[in-house]
């Protein structure tokens, strides 16, 4: 039986069923740890300095795949998941979806960090490494003091950024909400 065989193939009530969630549970947290582990040592990297000619490149390309997988990641959970699996197949939690979601919440600030880092001229006011991941954080959230700004082809990163971090925030509260029925059952049921 494959670790990663389709979720509507999966019968909850079938015992080689909850085997092979859990499988997957398992596999999906080892991607995510290792994931975690090459995002730290590239912010390292980028901190002190280590990274430089073509190296850029490869920074540049696992932030942006990253950014497109979390993004990919979060509209098929939060939509398409619902018209592929039948109403009694449900894979992760609620606290698992939402540890996750706050995961990838800081995965995404992390990688537009980085992408902003390694193109630390185009932030007026920026001084290092840090002030970028501080601006990425401040976009990400959506405060904005406008003590480092981007300029050039930057402010259209900036802009992607801040709406990518506006329909993750969206996307994982429809989560939610749509949980809340069940999140509802269990008290109902203590």
């Amino acid at each position: 039986m494959p670790i990663l065989e389709p979720r509507g193939g999966l019968e909850t009530d079938d015992s080689a069923g909850v085997t092979l969630v859990k499988r997957r549970a398992r596999a999906v947290e080892s991607y995510i740890a290792a994931s975690l582990a090459i995002e730290s040592l590239l912010i390292v990297l980028v901190v002190l300095r280590l990274v430089h000619g073509s190296w850029w490149w490869v920074v540049i390309g696992f932030a942006t795949l990253k950014i497109i997988e979390i993004v990919q990641v979060t509209v098929n959970a939060t939509i398409f998941d619902r018209f592929a699996a039948s109403a009694g197949n449900k894979v992760a939690s609620v606290p698992r979806m939402v540890v996750l979601a706050f995961i990838n919440f800081v995965e995404l600030a992390a990688c537009f960090g980085l992408l902003f880092t390694v193109n630390l001229e185009k932030l007026n006011g920026a001084k290092g490494p840090a002030d970028a991941f501080y601006y990425s954080v401040i976009t990400q959230l959506t405060i904005g003091y406008g003590d480092v700004h981007p300029i050039g082809y930057m402010r259209a990163i900036a802009a992607i950024h801040g709406f990518i971090a506006i329909g993750f925030v969206a996307l994982v509260f429809a989560r939610l909400m749509s949980a809340l029925p069940k999140i509802h059952s269990m008290f109902d049921e203590r």
